[in-house]
């Protein structure tokens, strides 16, 4: 399970100080909420160094090789898929709680289901996926170590041992 740094947020009541804003939508339509605990950002750890996170593809684009905020899929373990599901579950129900101030109309939870996407990709026949944001270059540029050292980050991704620290903004 991820290590959430929010000390409220660990494993007994994971996810009681979540909230989610109101939704905005961006150039092309669609809409996302900006997530909180009690204020600040939620950041974890997806594993840690002794049990090291792996991503099957690599960080992409999907077509746009010069774009350097890029999509990267971690494998997930029977733990973490369990976390997730309680993730999903947790924001289908504030979403539906709350959908009269979120989405200025009350929605049924079938309809928020329908319009929901996860932040793991779920596919038949593979291992689901946490499905992350990673930017190449820039200000905001992911940072590497090893060995306590700080290293460039690497231009290949896939299936390199990565101990990814996460912040969860928004769904």
């Amino acid at each position: 399970m991820p290590r959430i740094l929010d000390t409220y947020n660990c494993p007994m009541g994971r996810f009681v100080n979540y909230q989610l804003s109101d939704a905005t939508a961006n150039a092309k339509g669609a809409k996302s909420c900006k997530l909180d605990s009690n204020g600040a950002q939620v950041v974890f750890n997806l594993e840690d160094s002794s049990s090291p996170a792996y991503s099957p593809f690599g960080a992409t684009n999907y077509g746009d090789d010069t774009s350097s905020r890029q999509t990267i899929e971690f494998k997930l373990n029977l733990e973490q898929q369990k976390h997730w599901d309680a993730f999903d579950n947790w924001c289908l129900s504030y979403l539906h709680t709350n959908s009269e101030r979120i989405f200025k109309k009350q929605m049924t939870q079938e309809q928020l289901r329908e319009s929901y996407r996860s932040p793991v990709t779920r596919k038949e026949g593979f291992e689901p996926h946490l499905r992350c944001k990673i930017n190449t270059s820039g200000p905001k540029v992911a940072r590497a170590w090893k060995d306590q050292e700080r290293i460039e980050l690497p231009s290949n991704l896939r299936n390199v041992p990565l101990v990814p620290r996460i912040t969860l903004s928004h769904m």
